[in-house]
């Protein structure tokens, strides 16, 4: 037992540093190539089936074109070629270390790459079915650490996680993929180092296992448990380092500030080497298990020689340097942590949630807030005085059922409100200019040169710099760009047809969160499109915004949004720690 526990540490760092940089090229790979592939394939779906989402009406449609079919088989074998890759990599790899051969690791890689083209062979369809079938339920736990959470689709991620039901059959399945993952592993060894067939493998692995199963799962259970503890210690010592440091260079709300921008730092980074360090423990252990039920004794091979080690040892130290230059570059931003510092928090009818809505007070909290933009909605009383309201009618806001172009400015002003309905003009001199006004205009088919007057109320406050025109009419719009072409126009819909995206004079869309996603907002930036999204008050639509990386997202609560726009990575544990170390009390 204390002779395979030495090989065991042989194994894992018999070329550690060359394969930790292979592993950091194997996921940067991932994030930069796989991802925006996938993105491409599923925007093509899309267009293909001419549709705007996918979603559980839209997926049967989709299955029924053969060539969208074909397309998604296509990223289905990269998908299981990327981590067929990355197996035969690491069962090579621990085969090396088993054997103490000293060849080079360029030479393993290449071998990897033949094995590679086996995958697609008759004989082993059975492997890419399984892998098919198997591997995204084992990925789906670390999707949001490679950065595919974003790419799933919204209704794949709320079927599962809706329901703590759902979440336990899940994680059920999830169990028995990786039963049935480690059953073939041991065939899976013999299919990289001895070119055998799969089915040969598989009857190989039965045979071994066979009346050892407890053996084999007591082992499993007891190293895999070694290794999350090793996981949660590494966890726990970066946290006090994290704490320590914090505390010895700020102070107060400062201090809880910094830790919390120190965490996320390093906690994406952390999260991502755990796969890879299960990933290794994996195939470890199944080498390991593979020779001991076969009674083979371990190779000691002969010690490295000082240049290999030297070289070893100078991987690790490029490896190091390239993740803490990656981190603190852009590229290492875009992957690691999403570029939210761009997208504008828009006051929804001027910030309804903190204020009462389309009111003065409304857009002088907008302000205080330091929202980039306000959203009001306008609309024509009968006297033709243009008032700053979204109803069409005032039973919601002032208790009478009496449609807005009945009443004169003077009936609104009699109303028994919190906050008096304003003006256009009395919003404009609000803001003046402290933040951008989306002006949306509500069209009734009551009203009188509602643009015209619109337009001239922007001109006489010279506030074409920071005003925009927005409605849910495209003739409107169509008539604000006539008359005043370099005024920004946005198009408000719940689900904006791409045959609109190629409309010159639209400058940016306003879509439903409950429509948008990552792929549609792209197009509409392919487009040279603005896009916005509405209306965002909860976390779950707020993330879902987020993860869209549109211009702007539209809520009634601003603070709520900039939360959640500076700690989007933030959880409970982030919490948890912040508190404990840094309490608002000692703040």
């Amino acid at each position: 037992m204390k002779q395979y526990r030495s090989i065991g540490r042989r194994m894992v760092f018999w070329d550690i540093g060359y394969l930790l940089c292979f592993e950091l090229a194997h996921k940067m790979a991932g994030f930069l190539g796989l991802l925006p592939l996938f993105r491409a394939v599923l925007s093509q779906t899309l267009q293909i089936t001419a549709l705007n989402i996918l979603s559980r009406e839209t997926l049967l449609r989709i299955m029924q074109n053969p060539l969208a079919i074909l397309m998604a088989l296509l990223w289905a074998l990269v998908f299981v070629s990327y981590f067929y890759l990355e197996f035969a990599v690491l069962a090579l790899y621990f085969e090396r270390g088993w054997q103490g051969d000293g060849r080079s690791f360029s030479r393993l890689l290449v071998l990897a790459v033949r094995r590679l083209g086996e995958l697609f062979l008759p004989r082993n369809w059975l492997m890419l079915l399984g892998m098919l079938l198997v591997l995204p339920l084992l990925v789906l736990p670390y999707s949001g650490n490679l950065g595919v959470a974003a790419q799933i689709p919204d209704f794949v991620r709320e079927l599962v996680g809706q329901r703590a039901v759902r979440y336990t059959l899940y994680g059920a399945a999830a169990l028995l993929a990786a039963l049935l993952l480690f059953f073939f592993l041991f065939g899976f060894r013999a299919m990289m180092v001895e070119g055998k067939r799969f089915r040969q493998a598989c009857r190989e692995s039965y045979r071994l296992l066979k009346g050892r199963r407890r053996q084999v799962a007591r082992t499993l259970l007891f190293t895999c448990l070694a290794v999350v503890l090793a996981l949660l210690a590494v966890y726990l010592v970066l946290v006090l380092v994290t704490a320590g440091i914090t505390a010895l260079q700020f102070h107060g709300i400062e201090a809880r500030s910094a830790f919390q921008l120190n965490y996320l730092a390093w906690s994406q980074l952390l999260r991502v080497s755990s796969y890879v360090v299960l990933a290794g423990w994996y195939f470890g252990i199944s080498t390991l298990l593979y020779h001991r039920l076969r009674h083979h004794h371990p190779h000691l091979g002969r010690r490295r020689r000082p240049f290999v080690r030297l070289g070893r040892s100078a991987a690790l130290l490029c490896l190091l340097g390239v993740l803490a230059y990656f981190s603190e570059t852009e590229l290492g931003g875009a992957v690691f942590r999403s570029p939210e510092e761009r997208i504008q928090v828009v006051a929804h009818r001027g910030g309804a949630a903190l204020e009462p809505e389309n009111t003065v007070a409304a857009l002088q909290e907008a302000i205080v807030s330091s929202a980039e933009q306000a959203e009001i909605d306008i609309q024509q009383t009968k006297d033709g005085v243009l008032v700053v309201l979204h109803d069409p009618n005032l039973k919601r806001i002032g208790g009478v059922d009496r449609p807005i172009w009945e009443m004169t400015y003077a009936d609104l002003r009699e109303l028994p409100l919190r906050e008096p309905i304003p003006t256009l003009e009395e919003a404009m001199q609000a803001v003046d200019g402290k933040l951008k006004l989306m002006i949306e205009i509500k069209v009734t088919g009551h009203e009188e040169n509602l643009v015209r007057q619109t337009l001239g109320t922007i001109r006489r406050y010279e506030a074409e710099d920071w005003c925009c025109i927005g409605s849910m009419n495209l003739n409107t719009l169509e008539e604000v760009h006539q008359r005043e072409p370099e005024m920004e126009v946005v198009y408000i819909a719940p689900v904006v047809s791409p045959s609109d995206y190629g409309i010159e004079w639209i400058d940016a869309f306003s879509i439903k969160h409950l429509y948008a996603n990552r792929d549609i907002v792209q197009r509409m930036h392919k487009a040279g499109k603005d896009v916005y999204i509405w209306t965002c008050n909860t976390e779950r639509s707020i993330r879902r915004a987020i993860r869209c990386q549109p211009e702007g997202i539209i809520t009634d609560n601003p603070y709520l949004v900039q939360y959640f726009l500076q700690y989007g990575d933030q959880n409970r544990l982030l919490e948890f720690w912040r508190d404990v170390f840094f309490p608002l009390s000692a703040s």
